[in-house]
Protein backbone atom coordinates (compact mmCIF):
# COMPACT_ATOMS: atom_id res chain seq x y z
CA UNK A 1 0.00 0.00 0.00
CA UNK A 2 1.06 3.57 -0.56
CA UNK A 3 -0.15 6.43 1.59
CA UNK A 4 0.85 9.86 0.26
CA UNK A 5 1.91 12.07 3.15
CA UNK A 6 2.67 15.44 1.58
CA UNK A 7 3.87 17.16 -1.53
CA UNK A 8 7.14 18.84 -0.82
CA UNK A 9 8.48 22.05 -2.31
CA UNK A 10 12.12 23.01 -2.52
CA UNK A 11 13.31 26.04 -0.58
CA UNK A 12 16.67 27.81 -0.57
CA UNK A 13 19.05 27.23 2.34
CA UNK A 14 21.50 30.11 2.71
CA UNK A 15 24.19 31.29 5.07
CA UNK A 16 22.76 34.08 7.32
CA UNK A 17 25.20 36.60 5.80
CA UNK A 18 24.03 35.91 2.23
CA UNK A 19 22.71 39.09 0.54
CA UNK A 20 19.76 37.23 -1.05
CA UNK A 21 18.21 36.82 2.42
CA UNK A 22 16.94 40.40 2.08
CA UNK A 23 14.43 39.09 -0.47
CA UNK A 24 11.17 37.42 0.49
CA UNK A 25 11.38 34.93 -2.40
CA UNK A 26 14.38 33.94 -4.48
CA UNK A 27 14.44 33.07 -8.19
CA UNK A 28 16.78 30.47 -9.63
CA UNK A 29 18.33 33.17 -11.84
CA UNK A 30 19.41 34.99 -8.66
CA UNK A 31 21.83 32.11 -7.98
CA UNK A 32 23.64 32.36 -11.35
CA UNK A 33 27.34 31.72 -10.80
CA UNK A 34 27.00 30.84 -7.10
CA UNK A 35 28.11 27.45 -5.75
CA UNK A 36 25.21 25.02 -5.35
CA UNK A 37 25.49 22.23 -2.80
CA UNK A 38 23.46 19.20 -3.80
CA UNK A 39 23.42 15.43 -3.59
CA UNK A 40 25.12 13.55 -6.41
CA UNK A 41 22.76 12.10 -9.00
CA UNK A 42 23.33 8.50 -7.82
CA UNK A 43 21.88 9.36 -4.38
CA UNK A 44 18.66 11.10 -5.49
CA UNK A 45 18.28 10.96 -9.28
CA UNK A 46 14.76 12.46 -9.34
CA UNK A 47 15.73 15.39 -7.12
CA UNK A 48 18.97 15.99 -9.03
CA UNK A 49 17.18 15.93 -12.40
CA UNK A 50 14.38 18.16 -11.14
CA UNK A 51 16.79 20.82 -9.87
CA UNK A 52 19.10 20.76 -12.90
CA UNK A 53 16.05 20.76 -15.21
CA UNK A 54 14.55 23.78 -13.43
CA UNK A 55 17.80 25.70 -13.94
CA UNK A 56 17.80 24.68 -17.60
CA UNK A 57 14.18 25.91 -17.97
CA UNK A 58 15.29 29.23 -16.43
CA UNK A 59 18.02 29.46 -19.08
CA UNK A 60 20.99 29.06 -16.76
CA UNK A 61 23.28 26.26 -15.68
CA UNK A 62 23.83 25.61 -11.98
CA UNK A 63 27.41 25.87 -10.73
CA UNK A 64 27.74 22.79 -8.54
CA UNK A 65 30.22 23.63 -5.79
CA UNK A 66 29.94 20.55 -3.56
CA UNK A 67 28.17 17.23 -3.51
CA UNK A 68 26.62 16.19 -0.20
CA UNK A 69 24.98 12.81 0.32
CA UNK A 70 22.37 14.00 2.85
CA UNK A 71 20.29 17.06 3.65
CA UNK A 72 22.14 17.44 6.95
CA UNK A 73 25.46 17.51 5.08
CA UNK A 74 24.07 20.07 2.61
CA UNK A 75 23.04 22.30 5.52
CA UNK A 76 26.45 21.84 7.14
CA UNK A 77 28.18 23.08 3.98
CA UNK A 78 25.76 26.04 3.83
CA UNK A 79 26.48 26.89 7.49
CA UNK A 80 30.19 26.82 6.64
CA UNK A 81 29.63 29.43 3.93
CA UNK A 82 30.53 27.13 1.03
CA UNK A 83 27.39 27.85 -1.01
CA UNK A 84 23.62 27.51 -1.02
CA UNK A 85 21.37 24.47 -1.27
CA UNK A 86 17.90 23.76 -2.59
CA UNK A 87 16.32 21.44 -0.04
CA UNK A 88 12.83 20.06 0.66
CA UNK A 89 10.74 22.27 2.98
CA UNK A 90 10.94 19.73 5.78
CA UNK A 91 14.68 20.52 6.06
CA UNK A 92 13.61 23.48 8.23
CA UNK A 93 12.93 20.92 10.97
CA UNK A 94 16.64 20.15 11.09
CA UNK A 95 17.20 23.63 12.63
CA UNK A 96 20.90 24.23 12.25
CA UNK A 97 22.83 27.28 13.42
CA UNK A 98 24.24 29.18 10.46
CA UNK A 99 21.43 28.36 8.01
CA UNK A 100 18.46 30.50 6.97
CA UNK A 101 15.68 29.54 4.55
CA UNK A 102 13.73 31.37 1.87
CA UNK A 103 10.96 30.17 -0.45
CA UNK A 104 11.64 29.96 -4.15
CA UNK A 105 9.84 32.06 -6.74
CA UNK A 106 9.61 29.01 -9.01
CA UNK A 107 7.30 26.17 -8.11
CA UNK A 108 9.87 23.42 -7.56
CA UNK A 109 8.45 20.20 -6.16
CA UNK A 110 10.55 17.36 -4.85
CA UNK A 111 9.42 13.74 -4.90
CA UNK A 112 6.25 13.37 -2.80
CA UNK A 113 6.80 12.00 0.68
CA UNK A 114 4.91 8.70 1.08
CA UNK A 115 4.61 5.77 3.45
CA UNK A 116 4.71 2.35 1.80
CA UNK A 117 4.13 -1.09 3.24
CA UNK A 118 3.44 -4.62 2.10
CA UNK A 119 -0.05 -5.66 3.24
CA UNK A 120 0.84 -9.31 2.88
CA UNK A 121 3.55 -8.99 5.55
CA UNK A 122 2.30 -6.73 8.33
CA UNK A 123 4.56 -6.66 11.38
CA UNK A 124 2.88 -5.89 14.72
CA UNK A 125 4.74 -2.56 14.98
CA UNK A 126 3.18 -1.23 11.77
CA UNK A 127 -0.12 -0.10 13.33
CA UNK A 128 1.67 1.85 16.06
CA UNK A 129 3.95 3.43 13.47
CA UNK A 130 1.00 4.30 11.19
CA UNK A 131 -0.76 6.02 14.11
CA UNK A 132 2.34 8.17 14.64
CA UNK A 133 2.49 8.97 10.93
CA UNK A 134 -1.24 9.80 10.84
CA UNK A 135 -0.77 12.21 13.76
CA UNK A 136 2.18 13.91 12.03
CA UNK A 137 0.56 13.92 8.56
CA UNK A 138 -3.25 14.10 8.90
CA UNK A 139 -5.16 12.84 5.88
CA UNK A 140 -6.64 15.76 3.97
CA UNK A 141 -9.95 15.50 2.14
CA UNK A 142 -8.14 15.78 -1.21
CA UNK A 143 -5.93 12.81 -0.32
CA UNK A 144 -8.94 10.66 0.57
CA UNK A 145 -10.53 11.12 -2.83
CA UNK A 146 -7.66 11.72 -5.24
CA UNK A 147 -5.24 9.35 -6.88
CA UNK A 148 -5.68 5.82 -8.09
CA UNK A 149 -6.87 3.24 -5.63
CA UNK A 150 -5.31 -0.19 -5.68
CA UNK A 151 -7.40 -2.78 -7.49
CA UNK A 152 -8.97 -5.60 -5.50
CA UNK A 153 -6.36 -7.98 -6.89
CA UNK A 154 -3.58 -5.65 -5.69
CA UNK A 155 -4.99 -5.61 -2.14
CA UNK A 156 -4.15 -8.99 -0.72
CA UNK A 157 -5.28 -9.69 2.82
CA UNK A 158 -2.65 -11.22 5.08
CA UNK A 159 -3.25 -14.88 5.89
CA UNK A 160 -5.06 -15.58 9.14
CA UNK A 161 -3.20 -17.38 11.84
CA UNK A 162 -3.74 -21.08 11.82
CA UNK A 163 -4.82 -21.20 8.17
CA UNK A 164 -2.76 -22.23 5.19
CA UNK A 165 -2.85 -20.65 1.77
Amino acid sequence: MIRPLERVRFIAALHPAHPLLRRRRIALADFAGEPLIMPPRDVTPRQFDRIVGAFREAGIAPRIGQHARSIAAQLGFVASGLGYALVPEYARRLAMTGVAFRPMREDLESAPLSLMWNETRVPPQLEAFRRLVDAAFPVRAAQRTSGPRPSRSARVAPPRRGTAR
